[in-house]
C-alpha cells in the first residue's frame, strides 16, 4: 500500500510540475524575447551605431590634425678609399635622427563644413530609422501573435463544425437505414463532412505556420500562448477624427522626417557643388629638428604658417559644372519625393482611420450575424423534422453559422491590427502599446500547440 501511495503522490507531483513548466507565453514575453533575438531588430541596432559615427567622421574635417614623425637615416659613402675608411671608422655620425610635428587647422573651407553637415544629417536619419525599426518590431510581434490566435480560433471553429456535420451524417445514415430519408441525403451529408475534413487539414497547417512565424521573431519554440479575453473592448481610437490623426502624423512620422532629411541632404550637396570655386584659409604650426648629442646646440626650429588659397581658374573638362547641375537635379528629385511621401502619408492615415472605423462596425455586425445564423439554423432544423425543409437546407444553415463565427473572430483581430497600423503610420506606436494589449490576454488560460497536432 505504501508503494502504491508513493507512486500516486509522485504522479501528482509530476503533473503539477509539468503544468507549472508549461505556462502560457504572453505577448509581452514574446516581445521581450524578440527584442533580444530578432535578426532584423538587431541589424537595425547595428545600423544605428554605424549611422551615428557619420557625425563624428564629418566633424573630423573641422577639428585640428596633428602629425608627429620621427626619422632615422643611415649614410655610408662608397667609392675610393672611403670604403675602407667607412668600414673601419663607422660611428654614430653616420646616422641622422630627426623629428617633426605639424598641427593643421582649417580656418575656412566650405567643403569641410558641408561634409560635417552631411554627416550630421546621416546620423539623424539613422536615429529616425531606428525608431521605425522599434515600431516595426512591435507591429510584427503583434501581427505574429494575433495570427496564431486567429489560426487557433479558425481551427476550433472548424472542429466544432466537423463534430456537428459528423453527428448530422450519423443521424442521416440511421434514418436512411429505416427508410425515413433518401440516399441523396446521405450523400449530401457525406460530401459536407468530407469538405470539412479538407478544411481541417488546411487549418492545422495554417496554425503550425503561424507558430513558426513566432519562432522567427524569438529564435525559440513556443508551445503555449495566452488567448485574448472575450470582453476585449472594440472602440473608436483617440483622437477620433481622421484630420486629427493626419495632424499627428505630420508632426511625428519618422518616415516623413527621413524624407525631409533626404531633402536637406540634397540641399547641402547642391551648395557643396560650389565649394571648389571658393577660397580656403588654413593654418599650420610646424616644429622639428635633429637629435644631437649636445643638448645646447640649437638645431630645433618651428614656424607658424597661414595660407590663403584663392582659385582663379577651375577647369576640369566640364566635370565640375556637370556635377553642380547634377546636384541641383537631385535636389529637385528630393523635393518631389518629399512631397510624394507627405501626400502618401496623409492618404494612408485617412485610409487606416477609415479601416479602423469599418472594422468596429464589422465586429458589431458579425456578432449580430451569429445570433441571426443560430436562429436560422434552429428554424431550419425544426422545418427539417416536420418535412418542410431539406437536409441541404440544414447543412447550408450550419455552414452559415460557423462561417459567421469565424468571420466574427477574424474581425476582432483585424480591428487590433488596424489600430496598431494606424499608430505606426502616425509615428506614435511604442512598446507601451504592447503592454496595453497584453493586459487583455488571459494569462491563466493557455492555448497549447500540442493539442492541435
Amino acid at each position: 500500500m505504501s508503494r502504491k501511495l508513493l507512486s500516486v503522490c509522485l504522479t501528482l507531483m509530476a503533473g503539477q510540475l509539468s503544468s507549472l513548466g508549461a505556462q502560457a507565453d504572453t505577448l509581452q514575453q514574446i516581445y521581450d524575447l524578440a527584442r533580444a533575438n530578432d535578426p532584423t531588430y538587431r541589424a537595425a541596432q547595428a545600423a544605428l551605431r554605424s549611422g551615428e559615427l557619420s557625425r563624428t567622421i564629418g566633424r573630423a574635417a573641422l577639428l585640428p590634425n596633428l602629425d608627429v614623425n620621427v626619422n632615422a637615416q643611415y649614410r655610408e659613402d662608397i667609392g675610393g678609399d672611403s670604403v675602407a675608411g667607412a668600414g673601419a671608422g663607422s660611428s654614430d655620425d653616420d646616422i641622422t635622427r630627426s623629428y617633426s610635428a605639424t598641427l593643421n587647422q582649417t580656418l575656412f573651407d566650405m567643403s569641410d563644413w558641408y561634409s560635417y553637415r552631411s554627416g550630421d544629417i546621416q546620423a539623424t536619419q539613422a536615429e529616425y530609422r531606428w525608431e521605425l525599426a522599434q515600431q516595426d518590431l512591435v507591429t510584427r510581434t503583434v501581427t505574429g501573435y494575433l495570427n496564431v490566435l486567429e489560426a487557433v480560433d479558425a481551427l476550433e471553429t472548424t472542429l466544432a463544425e466537423k463534430a456537428a456535420l459528423e453527428s448530422q451524417l450519423n443521424q442521416t445514415q440511421q434514418r436512411f437505414e429505416v427508410g425515413l430519408v433518401a440516399v441523396t441525403d446521405v450523400l449530401e451529408a457525406q460530401a459536407s463532412y468530407d469538405s470539412i475534413l479538407a478544411t481541417e487539414f488546411q487549418s492545422r497547417g495554417d496554425l503550425g505556420i503561424a507558430f513558426e512565424q513566432l519562432t522567427i521573431l524569438t529564435g525559440q519554440q513556443h508551445a503555449n500562448i495566452a488567448p485574448l479575453m472575450e470582453n476585449y473592448p472594440i472602440q473608436q481610437t483617440s483622437p477620433a477624427t481622421a484630420a486629427d490623426w493626419v495632424g499627428l502624423a505630420l508632426e511625428n512620422s519618422q518616415n516623413l522626417e527621413v524624407a525631409r532629411l533626404s531633402l536637406e541632404s540634397a540641399e547641402v550637396s547642391a551648395k557643396s557643388s560650389w565649394s571648389s570655386y571658393l577660397p580656403t584659409l588654413n593654418g599650420r604650426i610646424t616644429y622639428g629638428g635633429d637629435f644631437d648629442d649636445d643638448p645646447m646646440t640649437p638645431d630645433d626650429s618651428g614656424a607658424v604658417v597661414v595660407s590663403l588659397d584663392v582659385p582663379v581658374l577651375v577647369f576640369t573638362g566640364g566635370s565640375t559644372l556637370a556635377r553642380r547641375k547634377q546636384a541641383y537635379a537631385q535636389l529637385d528629385q528630393a523635393e518631389e519625393e518629399f512631397l510624394y511621401t507627405q501626400r502618401t502619408l496623409e492618404q494612408s492615415i485617412r485610409t487606416l482611420h477609415l479601416t479602423v472605423s469599418s472594422n468596429i462596425n464589422l465586429v458589431r455586425a458579425r456578432l449580430q450575424a451569429i445570433r441571426s445564423a443560430e436562429s436560422a439554423l434552429e428554424a431550419t432544423q425544426a422545418g427539417y423534422e416536420v418535412g418542410t425543409r431539406s437536409l441541404v437546407d440544414v447543412l447550408v444553415a450550419q455552414q452559415n453559422l460557423y462561417r459567421a463565427r469565424r468571420n466574427y473572430l477574424s474581425s476582432r483581430y483585424a480591428y487590433i491590427r488596424s489600430v496598431f497600423s494606424l499608430k505606426a503610420a502616425a509615428g506614435n506606436l511604442t512598446a507601451a502599446d504592447i503592454g496595453s494589449l497584453n493586459r487583455w490576454l488571459d494569462a491563466s488560460g493557455q492555448i497549447s500547440r500540442s493539442q492541435y497536432q
